[in-house]
């Protein structure tokens, strides 16, 4: 995951949880309904699987950076305080 999975809501992280089982169980089953799965070699199942757990990733990601809140609005907090700030001084 992204490291923006620490800003997410529980929320937000149970529903990509939720997406993430339902897009890996819908990858299997498309997978197992083409009718040359069962015949190919070994490694180009691996590779599909691995393209499609990008995809799922990548999926995942994106929603929780759409969800995510990064509270910037704050930040303008500090614009109220420049005198107090040059009076005191650092900490």
């Amino acid at each position: 995951m992204l490291s923006v999975n620490h800003a997410a809501s529980k929320s937000s992280k149970m529903v990509s949880e939720d997406v993430k089982t339902q897009l890996t169980l819908g990858k299997q089953e498309e997978r197992e309904r083409h009718p040359s799965w069962n015949n190919l070699y070994a490694a180009a199942n691996r590779h599909r699987i691995n393209e499609d757990t990008m995809q799922i990733e990548s999926a995942i990601a994106q929603h929780l950076v759409d969800e995510s809140d990064f509270n910037f609005a704050m930040m303008y907090l500090l614009n109220h305080f420049p005198e107090q700030i040059s009076q005191l001084g650092n900490i």
